[in-house]
């Protein structure tokens, strides 16, 4: 199920959902509370939907990955977790280079940074619940 970010100003025409931990399909009950997944799902989106919040219409997110040797850039368009406890991140290269990066939640540091929009619209990230 895709779930639309209403953080931002500049999605009103997109519809948003209000949804329950249950239709996440995010782990409940005693587990959840001591899950490292369901508290880094929550902290990754609210972390993105807070910057992009703060964006300007001119600006979109950019990601910079910090688990890489070389600097890598990418501009996030659709962010999936899974219950196996994969973030999955998908977007574009500032060279325009197709990404899809698969992370286990232990592993998901990332640097958020603001980026001048490529497109008349500056794009927001998508969250997705229960696929890669």
């Amino acid at each position: 199920m895709t779930e639309y970010s209403a953080a931002s100003p500049l999605n009103l025409a997109r519809k948003s959902f209000s949804m329950s931990p249950a239709d996440l399909h995010l782990p409940d009950g005693p587990y959840a509370r001591n899950n490292p997944f369901t508290g880094t799902c929550k902290a990754v989106r609210a972390s993105i939907e807070q910057f992009e919040a703060g964006l300007d219409a001119e600006h979109e997110l950019s990601m910079q990955l910090v688990s890489f040797g070389a600097t890598v850039t990418i501009r996030p368009e659709k962010v999936g977790f899974t219950t196996a406890n994969v973030v999955t991140f998908h977007g574009m290269t500032d060279e325009g280079e197709k990404v899809h990066l698969v992370q286990h939640v232990s592993q998901v540091s990332m640097m958020l940074k603001a980026a001048k929009k490529q497109h008349p619209m500056p794009k927001r990230v998508i969250f997705q619940y229960g696929g890669a």
